[in-house]
């Protein structure tokens, strides 16, 4: 029997997976949450999202920690991938899955509040590039 911690974490862990899968056919703009949590002194809202085998990863921060850092109530940040390296990562993630496993593979691996840090440094180790911006 699972505490109740672990009953919750996968349950979150499977309603990731299956609103990757909800309406998405090969052709549409599919969309995922990976991050959606309030730490009293921050908020981490971060979203995947691909279009036309191309991969957007968006975050939004807000609360007390980002006023202090950035002077600002919110900070917003980008991640763009081309459908090249879009395909790269997919590839580095599971050999010969096709792009409509990408978002539930994100998810599987780079949820949660560390998540932006661990594809990070998963695109440093497997030589992927991407774009960065941020306001």
């Amino acid at each position: 029997m699972l505490d109740p911690a672990q009953e919750l974490m996968e349950l979150s862990l499977e309603t990731r997976q299956l609103s990757a899968y909800i309406g998405n056919g090969k052709d549409s703009n599919m969309k995922i949450t990976l991050c959606d949590e309030n730490l009293g002194h921050v908020s981490v809202h971060v979203e995947a999202s691909v279009k036309d085998g191309e991969l957007l990863i968006s975050g939004q921060d807000f609360g007390s920690l980002v006023g202090e850092i950035f002077k600002d109530s919110d900070y917003e940040y980008f991640y763009s991938f081309n459908k090249e390296n879009t395909k790269k990562l997919l590839e580095t993630l599971k050999p010969d899955a096709e792009t409509d496993e990408l978002l539930s593979l994100l998810a599987d691996r780079f949820s949660g509040v560390d998540g932006c840090s661990l594809l990070r440094k998963h695109c440093e180790d497997k030589r992927i590039d991407y774009k960065f911006n941020s306001f």
